[in-house]
């Protein structure tokens, strides 16, 4: 019988596997910060698996993370990786009620967090009978924290004198490395959880010359936040290819025409093609030697200005994070932007990509829709492991989006018979503002916990091709005199920065359909008129 030889598919394996091959070159890199090697990473990362083990972290434990993305932040991970235990990053704007169901989803008995956000864990801990133990990352806990009931302690302290390396086995491609948290755009956030496999699909070796075009030269920039995929994707990638990461904790737009001298390979959004258009013409050169991956951004009306004063490669992706590996793609200069009636392509069912996925279009019944026709995005995968496991602690929320074998992404798309996809629509009621997505029913639980709010509709504002936050608010008769001003003031003690909405309209009733349900096509086509409150304009600024 034939033995079969299992490639090195996890990051764990990988950084062994360079650690061999070329201990003294670069994997991870902070700009203005430390480095560190693949021989050092090995070993630190093993000193992390030696603290969890002591903290008393074990295979299949969750470890929920606030951090930024920092070399830290990803030695920690591959160092629960070691161990056999998961780690899960939470957005750090999370708190109150969004935090702690992210807390009760995965029932984490350790969090590790920045100084800045130790209160809010602190006040959810009560109702937190789960949670023994915090991990202070950038400060010692104070003596008046530490009178919580719950442990806390310092990354110092974690650290302390006496570790030595641990030594485990690699995780398998089935094994979950970790659990990435969805926007919620149907209801409260999901865990996903994603296998090695699903992470190692995404940077493949197949694939990184003939889709990234990249090899172990190049440097690959990565901005936070940790708590996004590409935070995971990059290192891995970088170790496959043996090339280096370049790290930011989060995006400075006033750093990125310099960021850009120091890479090979980034990633565009809107705002950073509005920025870098503002330059003076002497940056042209050096723009113009970089390869970008764009995401969405093909449908950013100032992409073509962009495009033409560059010249630039631009790799189109399209993905989300239960798909991991971007089941749509093509680089730019492939096809035009749109298909002829303004919509945006989101990529092609690419070839390469066959047998992990296979995309199709298919209509409510799950039946393929003929090339020209509108129908909704599936995706399945051809081999095990490339697609995420599912939800965590949501069994039927998981089984109402992977049914009958496939991956259905709610939006509505049409394919051309050439397999190119082009974005219609969200079936998904979601507002995607600045590369963030924001459940509408999350922000519109918040507005009507107002005691003054009788009812409320949240909606996407199209505004300069991003997407704005705006609601229309029914107030009770007796809460008249409550005006935008005062509800958005309360709304940003409630919601993450990004989820504070930006237009405000005060209605007397709310457009319904005949069984009564909102109907917020009417609502999403409304026109901002003079009496849209728009905080903006009211220079209303929602603190960090």
């Amino acid at each position: 019988m034939r033995r079969v030889t299992r490639r090195a598919e996890s990051l764990p394996a990988l950084l062994e596997h360079q650690a061999s091959r070329r201990p003294a070159s670069t994997w991870l890199e902070e700009i203005d910060g430390r480095r560190v090697t693949y021989g050092e990473g090995l070993v630190e990362s093993r000193l992390w698996a030696a603290a969890w083990r002591r903290a008393g972290v074990g295979q299949g434990d969750v470890v929920v993370t606030m951090q930024h993305h920092t070399i830290d932040s990803v030695l920690s991970w591959v160092g629960l990786a070691w161990i056999g235990a998961i780690e899960s990053p939470v957005n750090t704007d999370y708190r109150g009620d969004l935090l702690l169901q992210v807390l009760e989803q995965t029932r984490a008995t350790i969090v590790v967090v920045r100084e800045e956000w130790l209160e809010r864990v602190l006040d959810l801990s009560p109702r937190l009978s789960f949670l023994r133990k915090v991990v202070v990352v950038d400060a010692t806990a104070s003596e008046e924290t530490r009178q919580s009931e719950l442990e806390i302690v310092s990354c110092e302290e974690l650290l302390a004198d006496g570790l030595e390396p641990l030594v485990c086995t690699a995780p398998e491609p089935w094994d979950t490395a970790c659990i990435l948290h969805t926007s919620g755009t149907t209801g409260p956030s999901k865990g996903s959880l994603m296998p090695w496999g699903q992470l190692h699909a995404f940077p493949s070796q197949e694939d990184s010359t003939a889709r990234w075009r990249l090899d172990s030269d190049d440097v690959i920039l990565s901005w936070g936040p940790s708590y996004h995929l590409p935070a995971k994707i990059w290192p891995h990638q970088a170790a496959l290819l043996g090339a280096k990461t370049l790290m930011r904790p989060y995006l400075r737009l006033s750093t990125v025409a310099e960021d850009a001298q120091l890479a090979s390979f980034m990633q565009l959004l809107p705002q950073i093609i509005d920025h870098l258009l503002t330059l003076p013409r002497a940056a042209d050169p050096t723009i113009r030697e970089k390869r970008f991956w764009g995401g969405a951004a093909s449908g950013y009306p100032r992409f073509d200005e962009f495009k033409r004063r560059f010249g630039l490669d631009i790799l189109l992706l399209f993905g989300m994070t239960e798909t991991g590996l971007a089941p749509l793609w093509c680089w730019d200069d492939e096809v035009g932007g749109t298909d002829g009636s303004g919509r945006t392509v989101c990529g092609r069912a690419h070839e390469l990509l066959y047998p992990y996925l296979e995309c199709r279009v298919v209509d409510e019944y799950d039946q393929e829709v003929l090339a020209g026709t509108v129908g909704e995005l599936v995706v399945l995968p051809g081999v095990p492991w490339v697609m995420s496991g599912g939800y965590a602690e949501m069994p039927i929320a998981t089984l109402e989006t992977w049914r009958n074998g496939a991956f259905h992404t709610g939006d509505a798309v049409v394919m051309d018979e050439r397999g190119y996809v082009y974005f219609v629509d969200r079936i998904k009621d979601s507002i995607r503002r600045r590369g963030e997505n924001i459940s509408s029913l999350e922000v519109e639980a918040a507005v009507r916990s107002h005691p003054g709010v009788a009812e409320c509709a949240a909606v996407a504002a199209r505004l300069d091709g991003d997407e704005e936050v705006r609601i229309f608010v029914r107030l009770v008769e007796e809460e008249q005199a409550l005006t935008p001003a005062r509800l958005i003031e309360y709304l940003i003690e409630k919601l993450p920065r990004f989820m504070v909405p930006r237009f405000v309209d005060f209605v007397e009733s709310l457009p319904r359909t005949p069984t009564q349900k909102v109907r917020k096509v009417a609502l999403r086509g409304a026109p901002i008129t003079d009496s849209t409150w728009d905080r903006v304009e009211e220079g209303v600024v929602v603190p960090r």
